[in-house]
């Protein structure tokens, strides 16, 4: 397990027992630990995507999850539930963990970069060009686009979610994820927004 994932999994814990703290049945208790629980779930998915332009794209939904969770913070500690250092200790933890992914993502791209010297395909055409790795797709990711392959048209987020059984929200969420490796494509910006494979 790498440092990152690490050290989001023990911030998740810190919030847990942070919210354990808020009074019973307070919206703000799941709403703060699910997001703790989107930013490993993020990061694990991060590590598996091969290519630079996708990272990016979790590194950067990483961030606004994080301040997100400040947003949270800063509304639980005007309630006055918790001693307010606690949450100073976890933003300043959060930004750690953010500095973090941001240099690990540096010594990936460094280390994918090709040596000065090396020999070039375009100069040397006995060379072949190596084909982009196929990303690692979950079993929630196969099932839905083993679904939206017979859907020729394409389909909405509540169709798949009411065929394979899964949430609206974790649907959209599979998709996104599934949209920024070009596996899938949005047709329409509304909530009747289709989606069909990307060929």
């Amino acid at each position: 397990m790498d440092t990152s994932l690490k050290s989001a999994i023990e911030l998740c814990l810190a919030i847990y027992r942070i919210t354990d703290k808020f009074p019973y049945e307070e919206i703000l208790v799941r709403k703060i630990r699910t997001k703790s629980i989107d930013i490993i779930e993020d990061l694990v998915y991060s590590r598996a995507i091969p290519t630079d332009s996708s990272r990016i794209f979790y590194c950067e939904n990483l961030r606004r999850k994080i301040r997100t969770l400040f947003a949270y913070f800063a509304v639980a500690e005007k309630q006055g539930w918790v001693d307010e250092k606690n949450f100073r200790i976890m933003e300043r933890a959060y930004r750690n963990l953010y500095q973090m992914i941001k240099l690990a993502d540096k010594d990936v791209k460094l280390s994918r970069s090709r040596p000065s010297g090396a020999a070039d395909s375009r100069s040397n055409p006995g060379i072949k060009k190596r084909s982009p790795r196929k990303p690692i797709l979950s079993k929630r990711q196969e099932k839905i686009l083993e679904f939206l392959r017979r859907k020729d048209g394409g389909t909405t987020i509540s169709d798949v979610a009411s065929i394979i059984g899964l949430s609206n929200k974790t649907v959209e969420r599979e998709l996104k994820k599934m949209i920024a490796v070009r596996l899938v494509q949005k047709q329409g910006n509304t909530k009747g927004a289709t989606f069909i494979i990307d060929k």
